[in-house]
């Protein structure tokens, strides 16, 4: 079904979310995660400097990988875009 006609407006964000499911070779499945946030305008970003329209600000990625218990039993992210610096605690 298709939204009413919407009232006159100025496209600013666009958040996409992908998922994807594997079967793996050992019976396992991988289970795949990535969200991207993109703004429509120019950002001043204060660690990376100006983000162009269309550059991600978030670009992250998740993989679960699951028995056929849905036990998990691998988990790998990534952070390919993010707004601030990386700030590693141990």
């Amino acid at each position: 079904m298709a939204f009413p006609p919407a009232a006159p407006r100025t496209h600013l964000h666009n958040r996409t979310i992908d998922c994807q499911g594997y079967l793996r070779d050992d019976g396992f499945w991988d289970i795949e995660a990535r969200i991207v946030d993109v703004k429509t305008y120019t950002v001043d970003n204060r660690w990376r400097g100006p983000l162009e329209p269309g550059n991600p600000i978030h670009n992250m990625g998740l993989r679960l990988t699951i028995d056929h218990t849905f036990t998990v039993r691998e988990v790998a992210s990534t952070m390919d875009d993010q707004p601030m610096k990386s700030v590693m605690r141990y």
